[in-house]
């Protein structure tokens, strides 16, 4: 997706939920930790998400 202005970046920021943030940060986790597929399906599943 190509970015028009400032003002798209911060619309798209501001639409993130707390979910969509901690689903971003688990990705870079698992690939710095180099875990499996099987480990992040557990560990997805041990920890679903909540509703808001």
């Amino acid at each position: 997706m190509a970015w028009n202005s400032w003002a798209d970046i911060q619309n798209q920021m501001q639409n993130l939920s707390l979910y969509d943030i901690k689903a971003g940060v688990r990705k870079v986790q698992n690939a710095v930790m180099n875990y499996t597929e099987m480990v992040q399906h557990i560990q997805m599943l041990s920890n679903p998400p909540t509703s808001n």
